[in-house]
């Protein structure tokens, strides 16, 4: 599984530059989109091949930004693999998080944008990692943490999160992988350079970190993870195989719609379909389970119908629903008068 992260200082100015090779990656983890909750869209018409999973930081206000924008993450996974998404948590933008469904067991991955480092922020950034070190101990599994750190090896809180891995039982892979002179930000002010891009990973899972690119339109540049785990192909498809014989309704008699449409309800009622009352709900676990109640509709209607569908053998064509029932006291009359 090939991973990218990128902070791209804007969705709307640098998107084009990742459509050019987005398609080999099968996640991407985006930091700074600056986009509101509402333009979420925006990101999905974009890479229409990809699910896409956003939380903004920018406030929904009436009144419009003043300002620069900033903030906002995403994780964008090829549709392909949608359905091992297991669970979705958009609670914070600066720590996204999507738990999947490999072959080898389940993987948490989390995308991360931390505060800029600086003596205000330290507090901050402590609780942060202690945020991280929550989600990841509520999760008893593999881990893939990626993202800006906005802490560069030499500072004090680098080696924080040093002490964290070490909790945890995790590796920093880039600083192991990459070579020492490394830089993953370059401020297009002054010209400096800093390694604040990180990937922290469970033991043996990531067997190759690079940079593929050297620049970028942004001022940081991505940053490319080979993990060991692969989607587990009984998932890659789990949409129910729809039946291909169709019923023709002209055919079917009210007294078997009647049957029909009492059967589907006797079953809708064994479920709860309540899910949220709020008109633009933004909750991205709702669309999970949207999907999933859609399935669980056309499988209830699927097979409630089936005593409708035409049984196969040669003389199908010329069947008629409930032929034998019309037929059947006159079949007896003529076996009896058979037999005399």
């Amino acid at each position: 599984m090939k991973v990218l992260t990128w902070n791209m200082q804007g969705f709307k100015t640098n998107y084009g530059w990742l459509q050019q090779f987005h398609s080999q990656y099968d996640v991407i983890l985006l930091q700074e989109t600056w986009l509101f909750s509402f333009e979420s869209n925006l990101i999905e018409n974009s890479f229409r091949n990809y699910r896409c999973i956003c939380a903004s930081s920018m406030p929904d206000s009436k009144n419009g930004l003043r300002g620069r924008p900033y903030g906002g993450t995403a994780i964008l996974i090829k549709k392909q693999f949608e359905s091992c998404i297991i669970e979705i948590d958009t609670s914070d933008p600066r720590v996204l998080c999507v738990l999947l469904q490999t072959a080898k067991g389940k993987l948490l991955i989390t995308n991360v944008y931390l505060p800029c480092n600086s003596p205000e922020n330290d507090n901050l950034i402590t609780e942060y990692y202690g945020k991280i070190e929550c989600r990841i101990r509520s999760h008893d599994c593999e881990v893939l943490v990626m993202g800006d750190f906005n802490v560069s090896p030499a500072v004090n809180k680098f080696q924080e999160l040093q002490i964290l891995c070490e909790d945890l039982d995790l590796n920093i892979e880039d600083i192991e992988k990459l070579d020492t002179n490394t830089f993953t930000f370059c401020s297009k002010g002054s010209g400096s350079t800093s390694w604040i891009d990180h990937c922290v990973a469970s033991q043996q899972l990531v067997s190759a970190v690079k940079l593929p690119f050297s620049c970028s339109p942004s001022d940081h540049i991505p940053m490319e993870t080979v993990i060991s785990s692969t989607f587990n192909s009984r998932n890659q498809d789990t949409t129910p195989k729809r039946s291909c014989e169709k019923i023709k309704w002209n055919f079917v008699t009210q007294a078997q719609k009647n049957t029909y449409s009492q059967r589907v309800l006797n079953q809708l009622c064994n479920y709860d379909w309540y899910l949220c009352c709020e008109e633009n709900c933004t909750n991205l676990n709702h669309r999970l389970i949207i999907d999933q109640k859609v399935e669980l509709l056309v499988s209830i209607l699927e097979s409630c119908s089936k005593f409708l569908i035409k049984s196969k053998n040669k003389w199908s064509s010329k069947q008629e629903y409930g032929w034998n029932d019309l037929v059947k006291e006159h079949f007896e009359a003529y076996r009896s008068a058979y037999k005399d």
